[in-house]
């Protein structure tokens, strides 16, 4: 299945030759930054739009809104992610209409250790939607975050067999200033047969699908690092 974005010129993620599971898998793009665009999907898409500005300099870096096929939004924006892969609910969707911003701030990490960082989550367990979200800001340059693994991370690194078969996680890298790069450590559970470990270096506005199990990111020195994130499949069991 192709999904078909009508953005001014059409944004097109072609999945037709990807497996049954792959395609069930989250996907995402950046859509090319223009002054003014409508937009409306085929597939409901999440997606993350604002300033460059304000992803390192306000309260609540981006806004988001969900978009399903009977739906158009329109924004003025530089930064602009969209995100399918992920089942509607089937009720409650009246509460996600039109945008929204993060109203879950959570500090994590402390300067000392390098790791000092403020995670917002845009689209939590109560959403009622299959798809969990967020981004996360470093706040100084050069700093590390996505360490301690999580919970049923540590859990999926210690099984002996595949916990959670259909996870798929990705991130979106923003770095200040841009153009710049960072380093992602993969080490996936050892029932991951779909990824490898080892070291990666990422750059500005990559995309990269995330392994379960342990993925620390750090930036390059005088960095500062921002991601969009987003998890699908049985997370509300973790």
């Amino acid at each position: 299945m192709a999904v078909i974005y009508d953005v001014n010129n059409s944004l097109y993620i072609d999945d037709s030759l990807c497996s049954e599971e792959q395609s069930r898998a989250l996907r995402a793009q950046w859509v090319t930054p223009r002054n003014y665009q409508q937009l409306s999907a085929i597939e409901p898409a999440l997606m993350f739009y604002g300033s460059l500005d304000s992803v390192f300099h306000s309260a609540s870096p981006l806004n988001a809104a969900l978009i399903t096929e009977k739906d158009e939004i329109q924004y003025d924006s530089d930064i602009c992610l969209l995100i399918t892969g992920f089942e509607l609910p089937l009720r409650g969707l009246d509460v996600w209409n039109g945008a929204f911003s993060s109203d879950s701030k959570h500090v994590r990490g402390n300067a000392e250790d390098g790791n000092l960082r403020s995670v917002y989550e845009y689209v939590g367990k109560e959403s009622g939607l299959t798809i969990r979200a967020g981004v996360t800001v470093h706040h100084t340059g050069g700093t590390w975050s996505s360490w301690p693994a999580h919970e049923f991370e540590m859990q999926a690194l210690m099984a002996p067999t595949q916990l959670f078969p259909h996870f798929s996680e990705i991130f979106a890298y923003i770095t200040n200033p841009c153009d710049m790069w960072g380093i992602r450590v993969s080490a996936p559970s050892k029932a991951e047969t779909r990824y490898q470990g080892g070291v990666k270096v990422f750059r500005d506005r990559d995309i990269c699908d995330v392994p379960l199990g342990a993925h620390p990111v750090v930036a390059a020195p005088g960095t500062r690092l921002a991601y969009i994130w987003a998890y699908v499949g049985g997370w509300d069991k973790f």
